[in-house]
């Protein structure tokens, strides 16, 4: 049993198992952020939470995927007012969740400094984004849609010659990060 203290926490405090892992909080992070004993709790039970979502995708029906990936969405802003920053989809993780097909190479990159995402059509978790909104003509799919009024209510089209959508998901300034998009 460590009882390395990080602040005013034992690493015991911040850590907890979910089935062979070990989930650990950044103790820096905690101290700089001024998270008390029921944050690191809430903290913690989130991340449980995630796990069990994951796990849930990983058996889901593919129709079930994309509700699934919103509530892991929802969980990452969940985390973000827990730990006390700003709610910024820009730094979600939403392609790494099981069963994504999205680029971890491009997205990773763009994390936190962009609102840029790069979707694959064929996705079975995130490609109903754009779905039914792709031609195929040659080698490039071209897709348009009209964002929500948050994101701009612009249209858009876009031309991706690999199979993948890249969407500028930054919200207009003001606007709730909520990721949503309506039929041009």
């Amino acid at each position: 049993m460590s009882m390395t203290r990080t602040g005013t926490f034992t690493r015991d405090m911040l850590s907890t198992r979910v089935g062979d892992d070990t989930i650990t909080l950044n103790g820096d992070l905690v101290a700089q952020q001024g998270i008390g004993e029921l944050e690191i709790r809430r903290l913690l039970d989130s991340h449980r939470e995630k796990r069990e979502l994951f796990q849930r995708m990983t058996e889901a029906p593919e129709a079930d995927l994309p509700r699934l990936a919103r509530e892991v969405d929802g969980l990452e802003y969940h985390q973000q007012a827990i730990w006390r920053f700003p709610l910024d989809a820009r730094f979600h993780l939403w392609f790494e969740v099981p069963r994504c097909t999205c680029s971890k190479l491009i997205n990773g990159t763009m994390r936190g400094h962009t609102g840029t995402r790069a979707i694959r059509i064929d996705c079975p978790v995130h490609g109903e984004f754009v779905r039914g909104r792709a031609a195929v003509t040659g080698l490039r799919q071209e897709i348009r849609f009209r964002l929500a009024p948050a994101f701009g209510g612009r249209e858009m089209l876009i031309v991706v010659p690999d199979g993948h959508v890249v969407v500028d998901v930054t919200p207009a300034p003001g606007a709730a990060a909520v990721l949503h998009y309506e039929d041009a």
